[in-house]
């Protein structure tokens, strides 16, 4: 009973003490949109044209063609299952990878390759570039 009452006081003071004057929003706070806008022009001002860091122009010969540059060291992109992406291509064990590299094995995050008497270990890595390990000699 107590709680009743004191809920019934309660509802009353704040329905009496309630402001009645409710007015419609102002014209000038409809356009909040323009006014951030304009905050963050004079928060952020605009860069001068800096040249973006990341963007390499091709490189173009006399006749203004572009010249495609690649790169002879292998590098190992991806392995899946018995198949290895070595610089751009599948290449499965026994095949010729580049540059008369001959893939040797292939492991689930690295591949040998075999030229000459030396062996090389590419290693798959999270960074743009494959490192690799040389071995100089037939020896294993």
């Amino acid at each position: 009973m107590r709680k009743i009452i004191l809920l019934l006081c309660v509802g009353t003071f704040l329905f009496l003490s309630a402001d009645d004057s409710i007015q419609p929003i102002p014209a000038e706070k409809i356009d909040i949109d323009d006014k951030i806008v304009q905050i963050k022009s004079v928060v952020n001002p605009p860069l001068p044209n800096f040249k973006n860091p990341f963007y390499y122009p091709p490189r173009l010969d006399e006749n203004n063609q572009t010249i495609q540059v690649v790169s002879l060291e292998p590098k190992l992109e991806s392995v899946i299952g018995k198949k290895a992406m070595i610089s751009g291509e599948w290449k499965k064990k026994g095949e010729l990878a580049i540059s008369g590299w001959r893939v040797e094995a292939i492991m689930t995050d690295s591949v040998i390759l075999k030229k000459d008497g030396r062996t090389r270990t590419l290693l798959l890595t999270s960074g743009v570039e494959s490192k690799f390990l040389t071995k100089v000699g037939g020896a294993k």
